[in-house]
């Protein structure tokens, strides 16, 4: 044939030697980034670890209040954990689910104030709530807290309309 021959850019070679060899897979300049930040992010996970764990954070104590609650009209249990630092209510519930319609709902008893809904309790087994200012005024050592059986969205009255199915006090469980 009377095609002169034309040789292939050298760039031709790079690619067939990387499809075929996996040779040279990344530009040399993108593997030093590639590096960099490497080393930097172990470098900020290690300044982050000798930042939380110094005797400055050791020394932090922070209440964290418990209480339980096994019910005597069904077959339930719910265990309680507020850290009072954050006022985040950590919530466990075994046992039987509200009935179609039906919510538990969480209510304390506080001298002075009488009953305060917390909320009504999400259809998980394990969840948390966070109490807002005036509710963590209220949930302290001491309090009572109580579980109803309500409508589906709580109560529509301020005050438990359905069954009262257990209560329990909060103690303080340890310092952290």
């Amino acid at each position: 044939m009377d095609v002169e021959e034309v040789a292939p850019p050298a760039s031709v070679l790079k690619i067939l030697k990387r499809e075929l060899w996996g040779e040279n897979q990344m530009p040399w300049h993108r593997r030093i980034r590639v590096w960099e930040y490497a080393i930097g992010g172990m470098a900020a996970a290690l300044v982050a670890y000798a930042v939380f764990s110094s005797d400055a954070f050791n020394d932090v104590q922070v209440p964290v209040l418990q209480a339980s609650i096994a019910s005597t009209e069904i077959d339930l249990q719910v265990a309680f954990a507020l850290n009072v630092g954050t006022g985040l209510l950590r919530i466990e519930q075994a046992g039987v689910a509200p009935a179609e319609g039906r919510v538990f709902e969480l209510w304390v008893i506080a001298d002075g104030v009488g009953l305060v809904s917390l909320g009504v309790l999400p259809k998980v087994r394990v969840t948390a709530l966070r109490l807002d200012e005036s509710q963590s005024a209220l949930v302290r050592a001491g309090v009572t807290l109580a579980l109803s059986d309500e409508p589906t969205g709580g109560s529509p009255t301020g005050s438990p309309t359905g069954v009262v199915l257990g209560a329990g006090a909060l103690q303080v469980l340890t310092n952290l």
